[in-house]
């Protein structure tokens, strides 16, 4: 059996042993093996299985070297798990990953500064809002075509600002998807490959009023239109991502909002980091987002000391809690029961 058919014996049994199910997880998955390969073959092992134990042990340190020269501290962590559940699923008498990722340490500083710099691309309310405002603009004075596709891409924004949807998501969504009558959309295209509700209560006008009044004219006057999608290309086939990617990414730069390393993704981490503002259960912003509550906290929410001081103070005004004096064992609610007795 040749090394590819190894890797995709390996990535078949993940798949169907629902390990990861994401066809992005896959494919990089893919690339860190075949990298891998191609690093011990340059260094005389063929064959992870037959190898003497002490070169393996070798290659694999080297290897770990290797890739820290170009990678910082956390992704050489997550490519050394890969290689140490890849060797054990070989059946390899010894796997020298165990002890080199038991060994490694993330460089928590690293780290802090990755988070820092992800922090500072985020975009703000402010900056959402004249996003929306030069999507509209783009609307007026429009006709025909020209009018479809500008409502489609304030649409678009719209609804990605509104839910933090992913953009593969959103062009994914079919007109059967849509139920006005239970106010919701089902999203069945995410990374987990798990559908999920998109309540739009808040965006059923908008909504309603594309489909019957923007994109119905739009199907009705070109006879090789045949997509049963929500969003159309200009030929009427299912925008791609990437289209859709490329359209919103103009409007943004007309804005003044663009920057290279600035994708319609921040949008995501906006939405989730305000949601979690406005005092939504993170549970709920989980299963609006078709995402994991561990995901949101290590990647979506950007979160200040202020944001954390509002937060607890917002929660502390709703709750039922009444402060009780830790010293004596105080308690505020016996004093407000004594009132009411007393005023009766």
């Amino acid at each position: 059996m040749s090394k590819i058919d190894r890797i995709e014996d390996y990535l078949h049994f993940k798949r169907v042993n629902n390990l990861h199910n994401s066809d992005n997880t896959t494919r990089s998955y893919r690339f860190h093996l075949m990298q891998w390969h191609a690093f011990a073959q340059d260094n005389q092992v063929p064959d992870e299985r037959s190898i003497n134990e002490s070169v393996l042990i070798t290659v694999a340190t080297k290897y770990r070297d290797h890739i820290v020269k170009s990678k910082d501290s956390g992704q050489v962590k997550i490519i050394m798990h890969i290689l140490r559940d890849y060797i054990s699923f070989l059946g390899c008498s010894q796997n020298p990953f165990e002890k080199l990722v038991r060994d490694f340490r993330v460089n928590t500083k690293e780290k802090q500064l990755k988070k820092m710099r992800r922090d500072e691309l985020v975009l703000t309310e402010f900056e959402i809002e004249a996003f929306m405002k030069q999507a509209e603009k783009e609307t007026y004075f429009k006709s025909d075509n020209d009018y479809y596709l500008s409502y489609r891409n304030w649409l678009m924004i719209k609804m990605l600002s509104n839910y933090g949807m992913r953009i593969k998501a959103l062009v994914s969504i079919k007109i059967d998807n849509i139920n006005f009558q239970k106010r919701r959309i089902i999203v069945y295209s995410s990374k987990n490959k798990i559908p999920y509700p998109l309540p739009i209560i808040n965006m059923i006008d908008d909504i309603r009023h594309y489909v019957a009044y923007v994109r119905q004219p739009f199907v009705e006057s070109n006879d090789e239109i045949s997509s049963d999608y929500l969003f159309l290309s200009k030929s009427g086939k299912r925008i791609s991502a990437t289209s859709a990617r490329r359209a919103i990414n103009k409007i943004a730069e007309q804005a003044g909002l663009y920057e290279p390393q600035r994708s319609t993704h921040q949008i995501r981490h906006f939405r989730a980091t305000q949601y979690i503002k406005d005092g939504m259960e993170i549970d709920l912003v989980s299963q609006i987002m078709g995402v994991s509550v561990q995901v949101l906290r290590e990647t979506y929410l950007h979160m200040t000391h202020d944001d954390t001081i509002r937060q607890y103070e917002t929660w502390l005004n709703h709750s039922k809690i009444e402060p009780v004096c830790p010293k004596c064992g105080y308690d505020q609610r016996h004093k407000t029961e004594t009132l009411k007795e007393a005023s009766r």
